[in-house]
């Protein structure tokens, strides 16, 4: 990305009113590798490589301006809040701003004065815009005060301020709500729009490459030869892919590259060579030779790039918009290219406002948004499925997620209470099938309904001020936290917040201030950040005594090793007011979309969602005391006398058993009873604390919307998607038998930069039992990574681990194709090592679930 001019409002991210007087490398931007941007009148909006949306700018303007502008209170580089989870294809931005999400959804915010937004409700943060609910949309347009959107469909809809026409609906009255222009000739379909900048005329292109124009018609813009008015959309004959609205001006780019330009030529801002009014379209003579992809129009300068990546500017340079290379001049008559710094690739998008100019190169969006190849390896059960199947399955799927999703309101989702149970989801009527149907909905589509009802119940800023002491809080049971938590940073939070008004936790962003006493903090958003980070660390390293480890990581067995469980004996009032405001920081979470680092079990996840358990939920956590079920199960009855198994079953907490039949010897008569009956506590341990868990969420977020959610996509809305630091994993391992410049590591190391983040987590479950990595070097706790280069024969063997020690033998293979191949399938398919041979039974016809 390069900029160049005076940033008034550091809308680029420099230093308010400083000018940058030649084109410069923009490092702020450059790092996002943007596939769009926007220039408002107060800021920019870029979305980055991976459809998020950042923006900047406003920096001499009030907090609240900043905010209702910007998205966020910050005036340097931030991701707009509320919208942080959602991916974007366009944006675009005036005094206001519109932004198209990968699903065609747009949202709104900024200035609303005639209605520009399209909604009702607040202005200053982004809220979507519901009348285009249906209709996918591929592009909009902010003009100075109104709107544009252009469907999949081909539908054009407008919508804000309609003096003269601009809108295309025949009138100049105003519309408060996106409304489809009904005058294009049967079968018209329009494919991009344009909006003024800051007067009253608009342009579309059509599928066949024609321009129709409607507005004010003052110094030609219109391109009809005349300063009339046009009310509804009327042709002008051009073969186009692209037109632009500047102020009193307009261009236009045709399928072969020609620059046509018209309207007011104030300044030469037309780049004609004359201030003349041009009446209809005329090339730019200098760029007759030149074939244009791109160009953008500000009030009184244009800039123009062509196929070459060549920047070419023209107009008035009172701020050192064209650059150095018009050295003194005020204007510059005709087009004239500029020299971009540096040997990078070419550029081929360009956008200006009335004090600067941008060039840049977009970036692709995410390899995630592609369509794919084959099958992933670690979808197993669609290897060999013919991909065009897949994608027809998938969007058949798509499709039916689309026609249910309207009709979810009308199903009777009801919590109540479940065989006197926690609360769970009652499905009734017609909502009988819903359950089922659960995990056919598309993630996306139930994320949406969703974020739609929070935003409808959203508050918009912290009314309360928490004091937190953590200066003296040693995190050990032993130490000042005291043996129940008690004096923790969590307890102090839920003892402050606990009879706070519940319209407190429906905040956008942070629901609290702190002041964390001892500590010089003036919390403008970090401090609430802070207070929940040392919570989740409380919790992970127990000095609030509400979660232990699974039996596999005490066994370092099995799967889930680094994952926690509810604490069962947990149960006193105290700790179940615990439980529900760690019931109420998930719900935090969920709402506000910041991701918290929360290692829970499946198991939790899936309770927590309203969801039952099964025996195979329990394997997931506890497999060797599943395995000695199975085989009390399946012994014979000799081997089962020659035994002596007790009547007791310990629970997850190490060192409680629970007593589960009569007598100190468990028989063979009552072996069934003692099975069925283990299994109903074990599957059950942890109703208390999940109900109060449930009960603090529901204070957050509806509870009936959440029991839509698998538990793998609840956790995703808690705690985030999980990043592997894949150079933190190299600067934790330790060599064996070769070293770390020899090419088998290098080859190593290229196959694991190439591995998804599902082969990642792969990859640490086949050799340390783990999904995650530690987050820091610390985290580690001495565990580095062991990697061992085999001796002998290498093509025909695949990788061993053994993750007790977190160790990887690998073969020296004779290339980096065969390792990357032997790799990926040794941590596909080689999952799990059944070292109790008798432990194959499966359990699932003896005990019912949960």
């Amino acid at each position: 990305v390069f900029s160049w001019g005076n940033t008034r409002d550091a809308e680029l991210g420099y230093v308010a009113n400083q000018p940058v007087e030649s084109p410069q490398i923009n490092t702020l931007l450059s790092r996002l590798n943007p596939t769009h941007i926007a220039l408002g009148q107060r800021g920019t909006f870029v979305i980055d490589g991976e459809g998020r949306l950042w923006s900047c700018g406003s920096h001499t303007r009030p907090q609240n301006d900043v905010k209702s502008f910007l998205g966020h209170a910050e005036s340097s580089l931030a991701l707009v809040e509320g919208l942080e989870s959602e991916r974007f294809i366009q944006v675009s931005a005036t005094s206001h701003v519109l932004a198209v999400t990968l699903q065609g959804e747009v949202y709104s915010w900024g200035s609303n004065s005639y209605k520009q937004l399209g909604r009702d409700g607040v202005n200053n943060r982004p809220m979507k815009i519901t009348a285009l609910e249906g209709e996918e949309v591929v592009q909009v347009c902010a003009g100075g005060h109104h709107s544009a959107a252009v469907s999949k469909a081909g539908n054009l809809y407008t919508w804000g301020r309609g003096g003269y026409g601009r809108l295309g609906h025949g009138t100049s009255d105003d519309v408060n709500v996106p409304t489809r222009v009904a005058a294009f000739p049967e079968g018209i379909r329009v494919v991009h729009v344009a909006c003024g900048l800051g007067d009253a005329h608009s342009m579309c292109v059509t599928e066949d490459g024609h321009i129709y124009s409607f507005g004010d018609g003052d110094f030609g813009k219109l391109g009809h030869g005349t300063n009339d008015r046009r009310r509804q959309p009327e042709r002008i004959d051009f073969d186009i892919v692209k037109v632009v609205c500047g102020s009193s001006t307009s261009a236009a780019i045709s399928l072969s590259g020609a620059l046509y330009v018209w309207g007011g030529g104030r300044r030469y801002r037309l780049g004609t060579g004359t201030e003349a009014v041009i009446w209809q379209p005329r090339t730019a003579h200098a760029l007759n030779t030149h074939k244009v992809v791109d160009c953008a129009l500000s009030s009184e300068h244009g800039v123009a790039v062509t196929d070459r990546g060549e920047v070419f500017v023209w107009g008035a340079n009172d701020h050192g918009q064209l650059g150095a290379d018009a050295g003194s001049e005020k204007t510059i008559i005709a087009p004239r290219v500029i020299k971009l710094p540096g040997e990078f690739p070419a550029v081929n998008r360009v956008h200006c406002f009335p004090y600067g100019t941008l060039s840049w190169s977009p970036s692709r969006l995410s390899d995630a948004h592609e369509t794919i190849k084959a099958a992933p390896a670690v979808y197993q059960h669609l290897q060999g499925v013919d991909v065009d199947a897949l994608r027809r399955r998938a969007y058949i799927l798509e499709y039916a997620s689309s026609l249910l999703l309207p009709l979810l309101p009308f199903f009777e989702l009801n919590v109540q209470a479940l065989g006197g149970r926690e609360p769970s989801l009652a499905l009734g009527g017609s909502a009988e099938g819903l359950r089922t149907l659960q995990s056919y909905i598309a993630f996306g589509h139930k994320e949406r309904l969703l974020k739609s009802i929070l935003q409808r119940t959203t508050e918009t800023t912290a009314r309360v001020t928490i004091t937190l002491n953590r200066v003296q809080i040693q995190r050990t049971p032993e130490g000042l936290a005291g043996p129940d938590g008690s004096q923790s940073v969590f307890a102090q939070a839920a003892r402050e917040l606990r009879s706070v008004d519940q319209s407190v936790f429906l905040a956008s962003s942070r629901c609290w201030k702190v002041k964390f006493r001892g500590e010089g903090l003036d919390d403008a958003g970090g401090g609430f950040s802070e207070s929940i980070s040392e919570m989740c660390e409380e919790l992970r390293n127990h000095s609030v005594p509400l979660l232990i480890p699974t039996p596999n990581g005490r066994d370092e067995a099995g799967d889930n090793r680094d994952a926690f469980l509810l604490n069962p004996t947990s149960d006193s009032a105290y700790h179940l007011q615990l439980f529900e405001f760690l019931g109420t920081l998930i719900g935090i979470a969920i709402r506000t979309s910041s991701p918290i680092t929360l290692q829970l079990a499946p198991c939790v996840w899936r309770l927590i969602a309203g969801l039952n358990l099964t025996i195979g939920d329990l394997k997931e956590v506890a497999a060797n005391y599943v395995a000695t079920l199975e085989f009390i199960t399946v012994s014979p009855a000799d081997v089962f006398e020659q035994c002596d198994f007790p009547t007791t079953t310990p629970s997850s907490l190490e060192g409680v058993d629970y007593q589960v039949v009569p007598g100190a010897r468990l028989t063979l008569a009552r072996r069934d009873e003692y099975v069925r009956r283990s299994l109903e506590l074990r599957l059950h341990e942890f109703d208390r604390q999940v109900a109060a868990i449930r009960r603090g969420l529901a204070r957050v977020v509806p509870l009936p919307v959440i029991s839509l959610f698998s538990a793998d996509q609840l956790e995703s809305l808690v705690s985030g998607g999980q990043h592997f630091d894949l150079e933190l994993l190299r600067w934790m391992t330790k060599y064996k038998n070769c070293e770390a410049s020899s090419h088998h590591v290098s080859w190593f190391w290229e196959t694991m930069a190439a591995m998804t983040p599902e082969e990642h987590s792969l990859f640490l479950r086949f050799v340390w039992g783990r999904t995650r990595l530690p987050r820091t070097e610390a985290d580690f706790a001495g565990n580095q990574f062991k990697l061992q280069a085999s001796l002998g024969g290498a093509d025909a063997a695949l990788p061993e681990a053994l993750t007790c020690f977190f160790l990887l033998k690998l073969p020296r293979y004779s290339s980096q194709q065969v390792m990357s191949r032997k790799l990926r399938y040794a941590i596909t398919h080689c999952k799990a090592i059944d070292s109790d041979a008798y432990a194959r039974t499966n359990l699932a016809d003896e005990a019912p679930a949960a």
